[in-house]
């Protein structure tokens, strides 16, 4: 892990409350809160051990993630992936109408022909299902992972459907997005097609997202989302609520032209970003705070990333003519 990368993403003191307005923030071990310099002088008089983000991570990350495999996969200009079990995943390209069964040897095991170009897929939880998204079509549909037959769940009007989540409740979030007026939103479906909940717009009337890309739900029913036009990544809690935004970090200057594309989560709370222009990973935690880059510059054009049962991190490379799906092992 290339210690000259990592850094903190700014939010705000849990001591005093302020937003700090230097780029360092601090970690009070003992009372398990972030704090800004001011109150790390005065957590540093009192019998507690005050470190730094950096370090704070540094326990469970490995300094130098492992590249497990590179799987050539038998289809190019990778856009998403979904874990199908073990050693197996679902893919799809934005070059083809087909979704893939692969094996973690690049093998496919079976190939399902769409009406139409899939934009985004998602795995149900049980595994059962693959919900994926049809722009052209404005339709969201649902494919049997045994028999790989196909139906359609539901129309989404007038806006395209993008990104796709699969909720543990068996709900779907969509990312929707409206060339004609330039905006969009996320909204959680029932399969039937019932929209649940609507968030578009924040506490003060303003819009949360421009063209949402990609979405997920954390383990608190969180919702976070890949905005391609703002270039961020937004956390709403499960009510909506808007919770955070990350810019890709900018106060650290590192990367420029942040390309947010595929999201993950794993077991620990980390946030996973796909920075396509950059060629790397971000990590952040699930407060929003930035943590590291991984393997910078060692991935193509990363698009759509998943991580399994075992924290293993599976990372599609839309910038390889052979298709390429990494997996790398980040967590000790």
């Amino acid at each position: 892990m290339d210690s000259e990368r990592q850094g903190q993403h700014h939010l705000e003191c849990q001591a005093c409350r302020v937003i700090p307005k230097g780029p360092v923030q601090w970690y009070c071990k003992e009372h398990k809160i972030d704090l800004c310099d001011n109150c790390k002088s005065s957590h540093a008089s009192k019998p507690c051990e005050v470190v730094t983000y950096k370090e704070k991570f540094q326990e469970r990350l490995m300094e130098n993630p492992v590249m497990s495999k590179e799987i050539k996969c038998p289809m190019s200009f990778l856009r998403d992936i979904g874990i199908a079990g073990k050693d197996q995943f679902w893919l799809l390209s934005s070059r083809s109408e087909t979704i893939k069964l692969i094996d973690s040897n690049g093998k496919e095991i079976k190939s399902v022909k769409a009406s139409a170009q899939p934009m985004r897929l998602a795995v149900s939880h049980d595994q059962k299902s693959v919900f994926f998204t049809v722009p052209s079509e404005n339709h969201v549909m649902k494919m049997d992972a045994k028999s790989g037959k196909i139906t359609r769940l539901f129309s989404t009007g007038d806006f395209e459907p993008i990104g796709i989540g699969s909720c543990r409740s068996g709900d779907l979030l969509v990312c929707l997005y409206n060339s004609k007026d330039i905006f969009g939103k996320v909204v959680k479906y029932s399969q039937s097609g019932q929209p649940i909940m609507e968030i578009e717009r924040d506490g003060s009337k303003r819009s949360i997202y421009t063209k949402p890309h990609y979405v997920i739900e954390n383990k608190n029913g969180g919702i976070c989302v890949s905005d391609y036009s703002k270039r961020e990544v937004i956390l709403v809690a499960d009510n909506g609520e808007f919770q955070f935004s990350y810019d890709g970090n900018k106060a650290r200057k590192v990367v420029e032209n942040f390309t947010p594309e595929g999201i993950a989560t794993d077991s620990r709370g980390n946030y996973l970003v796909a920075d396509h222009w950059n060629n790397t990973v971000h990590i952040i935690k699930e407060n929003g705070a930035f943590v590291s880059y991984l393997l910078f510059g060692k991935i193509e054009g990363p698009t759509g990333i998943t991580v399994d049962d075992e924290d293993k991190l599976w990372v599609c490379e839309f910038g390889t003519d052979d298709g390429t799906v990494k997996v790398i092992s980040y967590l000790k």
